[in-house]
């Protein structure tokens, strides 16, 4: 039988973690975010981030109905539009959702790395994600790239939680891989592998 206290720990990845490698991870997400929202409305919107822009214009039924039409699942640009009606819908708005969604991944990274690698890959895989040109790049687009990499580490992490206290790691990856899919649809093919344990 497993110790209570052990799976406690296995809850807080930070507390395991020294000082330093804590402050290390806590300056790397705030570097990151200054290089994500650092002179955001620099360039004027591209091509697919305009399209965005026009696909959360309407009611909600509207967004769905358009983001379907165009091939693309719609949890995003849901969201977007509810975001819009609160900040507006400048350049500078629009693509602030994404960066904020580029920074919730990069703090789960820790634990991902973690439970994958052990402690001492705790700082260099956060702070290489953070400084990562492409992440960077496509976590300031108005774009879905950071809402699904930052799901994919939800997810990720729930799974590992899922098996480190000894369940279902089917179950899991099926539960947790379901709203995947509602943002990114290639995700449904990463889920079905994963909750497949195995599989090639």
């Amino acid at each position: 039988m497993n110790d209570p206290s052990e799976t406690h720990k296995l809850d807080q990845p930070m507390t395991r973690l020294g000082s330093g490698s804590r402050v290390m991870v806590l300056a790397s997400i705030l570097l990151n975010w200054s290089l994500l929202v650092w002179d955001l409305e620099r360039h004027n919107l591209w091509v697919d981030e305009f399209l965005t822009r026009q696909m959360i214009q309407g009611t909600p039924q509207d967004v769905v109905a358009a983001s379907m039409a165009d091939l693309h699942p719609p949890l995003y640009f849901l969201a977007l539009h509810v975001w819009s009606a609160v900040a507006g819908s400048s350049d500078f708005a629009l693509r602030w959702l994404s960066t904020a969604s580029g920074s919730l991944g990069l703090a789960l990274m820790p634990a991902v790395a973690r439970r994958l690698a052990g402690r001492r890959a705790v700082v260099p895989a956060t702070l290489l994600l953070a400084v990562a040109p492409a992440f960077i790049e496509f976590s300031r687009m108005a774009r879905y790239y950071s809402f699904t990499l930052a799901f994919g580490l939800f997810s990720t992490k729930i799974l590992l939680d899922a098996i480190e206290r000894g369940r279902m790691e089917t179950l899991a990856g099926v539960w947790t891989g379901r709203p995947g899919p509602c943002m990114h649809f290639p995700s449904r093919w990463h889920s079905a592998r994963r909750a497949w344990p195995g599989s090639d």
